[in-house]
């Protein structure tokens, strides 16, 4: 048996919705009829044929549709075929994705995609640096080469995008903007300060540039007034600054 796996720049899983009557939803997985659309569409991310620690599957293949929140296949809606996109963090154990459930699908998630790596509890976030190519592309490349052990971002954001603040102990899964995984970080401190009192040592540990806090200021200003306008907010140098220091656990795909 082949097994499909799709999912999306920040590793949401592509489920369709079986409608059989059941009080609780169930899903099913893509199949093979999705094949041509995965091949325009998407990135092959990975081929694996007789899987060892998978024998009783042929073949998986996994690949990233590179967008981000909830994208869709046109050819699907034309049809009329109701498609979900759930984050792989809140698939549980016992979900039903015929032809699997979702402990296998952790499973292949874990020994696959993350090559062994197996998040506390199963509770991890996947996310890229900034808002654009370049800069997600660059910054997970100095964490991955050891340059970059901290970032930062704007305290109000987090409640525009209903997002929870980081917390130490938290485990975030850093990919490049096609969405493919690079490199697995613990988050080991965070500290909310006002702009304008972020230090130069921390300017320094996030790696960019030529490490001066005069740059991580100029730098951030014009990020964070980016952010402020997509997010009909003020900035500030007085306003809060989410200031994060982390480790790298694991790094994928070298």
């Amino acid at each position: 048996m082949n097994l499909l796996v799709i999912l999306d720049q920040t590793h949401h899983v592509l489920l369709f919705k079986k409608d059989d009557g059941a009080s609780s939803p169930k899903f099913r997985l893509p199949d093979a009829t999705l094949l041509q659309i995965c091949q325009e569409k998407c990135i092959h991310f990975k081929h694996i044929t007789n899987p060892a620690q998978f024998p009783e599957y042929d073949q998986i293949d996994i690949y990233i549709y590179p967008a981000f929140i909830n994208p869709c296949f046109p050819s699907l809606e034309n049809n009329s075929i109701e498609c979900v996109w759930i984050p792989i963090w809140e698939i549980s154990e016992n979900m039903n994705l015929s032809p699997i459930n979702g402990q296998i699908l952790q499973k292949i998630y874990t020994e696959i995609i993350l090559e062994g790596y197996f998040p506390p509890n199963f509770k991890f976030d996947v996310w890229y640096f900034g808002m654009e190519e370049t800069l997600a592309n660059e910054l997970v490349k100095l964490v991955v080469s050891g340059k970059k052990t901290a970032t930062a971002s704007y305290f109000d954001v987090y409640s525009k995008e209903e997002e929870s603040l980081p917390q130490a102990g938290m485990v975030s899964v850093i990919v490049n903007w096609p969405g493919i995984p690079l490199v697995i970080i613990e988050t080991t401190d965070v500290q909310i300060l006002p702009f304008n009192q972020v230090s130069a040592e921390h300017a320094a540990l996030e790696g960019e540039g030529d490490l001066s806090l005069s740059y991580w200021r100029q730098v951030h200003e014009e990020v964070f007034r980016k952010d402020c306008q997509n997010f009909k907010l003020q900035f500030s140098e007085e306003a809060k600054v989410v200031c994060e220091r982390f480790r790298v656990l694991k790094k994928l795909n070298e």
